[in-house]
């Protein structure tokens, strides 16, 4: 097996793995959570995707957003922080890249997963971002 097929492989489970972490939901779905109808939400989540305050992976021509982007406490609002997160990975990721890293074990935080920690320690999550995209530097 050639490393391209083998890298086209390796990808695959890893959206297979993203895609059946439980952590995504289609806009009928997000729809259901919030009372809201499907083309109220599509506005609305491609309006919130337009300003960079979330974004969405899609998988067999289905967009899914990422739950941990909404706060199911206080009415499936967009969480703020999300949007600077954002800004910093989109520098160098896609949106499936932003996906796998919200959703991997990360040492800068402690080997949690960034979408666990979004929204209680934004800072530290924010520095793991730009280790991420800058990578290590040395002096």
């Amino acid at each position: 097996m050639n490393n391209t097929l083998r890298i086209a492989i390796l990808v695959e489970e890893g959206r297979q793995r993203i895609i059946s972490s439980g952590d995504w939901l289609t806009v009928a779905e997000l729809s259901e959570l919030t009372a809201q109808t499907v083309d109220e939400l599509k506005t609305k989540v491609y309006s919130l995707m337009s300003e960079g305050q979330i974004f969405s992976i899609n998988y067999e021509g289905v967009d899914y957003f990422p739950t941990y982007a909404f706060d199911a406490s206080g009415g499936y609002q967009v969480v703020p922080a999300l949007k600077a997160v954002i800004e910093i990975l989109a520098t160098r990721k896609d949106a499936w890249g932003m996906a796998f890293w919200f959703g991997s074990s990360n040492s800068h935080l402690g080997g949690r997963q960034p979408k666990e920690l979004i929204r209680t320690d934004l800072g530290t999550v924010l520095d793991a971002a730009s280790d991420e995209v800058c990578g290590i530097l040395h002096g």
